[in-house]
């Protein structure tokens, strides 16, 4: 069975990893609706099929290959069909954007598959999570222990590991700004 990978947008770059892909084998998507005569002939030289966003919603991977400025719009964009279709694809964002852009990116996605998937667990992390953090300094130690008392098994113990050290995390802001703690908020009360 063929990959069914989706590329947006079908400009140079887009249409120049499609053709590799194609000639390994992927079946490429893409939205061609609005595009100029110049991208609809490169992206179908590429091998792209021009597709509904319904279907692009279907594919295993989904490509973001888009001036900076659009990926967030895009991401966005795509919420709707992806929040309907049952098909969960991965989306993965190639454009050179800062961190917090990816953030963003990445909050979108997330946000909607917990609002739209798992709605309960949505609503226990818009209360549990904040309930935590006056308490978070008094899991620092805790996990530390665990870590130790799993220290054989190294990866459990660096699971551990990391929690300690979000807590402390999380403990230090909230003596301080809050700033951490408040974008945890914004995420989870945002829907």
């Amino acid at each position: 069975m063929k990959i069914v990978i989706a590329i947006l947008s079908p400009g140079a770059m887009g249409s120049a990893i499609s053709v590799r892909l194609v000639e390994h084998g992927a079946r490429v998507l893409t939205l061609l609706e609005g595009r100029s005569a110049a991208t609809v002939n490169r992206a179908r030289a590429a091998g792209m099929e021009d597709v509904s966003p319904e279907t692009i919603a279907t594919a295993d991977l989904i490509l973001s290959i888009v001036p900076p400025s659009e990926a967030v719009g895009l991401a966005k964009e795509l919420m709707t069909h992806l929040s309907e279709s049952r098909h969960k694809p991965v989306y993965i964002d190639c454009n050179a954007l800062s961190p917090k852009t990816k953030t963003e990116i990445a909050g979108t996605l997330a946000e909607q598959e917990l609002g739209e998937s798992l709605p309960q667990l949505l609503s226990k992390f818009q209360t549990g999570i904040p309930d935590m953090y006056p308490k978070a300094y008094r899991w620092v130690a805790e996990m530390r222990e665990i870590a130790a008392f799993l220290d054989e098994d190294k990866a459990a113990a660096m699971m551990f590991e990391g929690a300690a050290q979000l807590y402390d995390r999380l403990a230090t802001d909230v003596v301080n700004e809050g700033k951490e703690c408040g974008n945890l908020n914004g995420f989870f009360h945002s829907r």
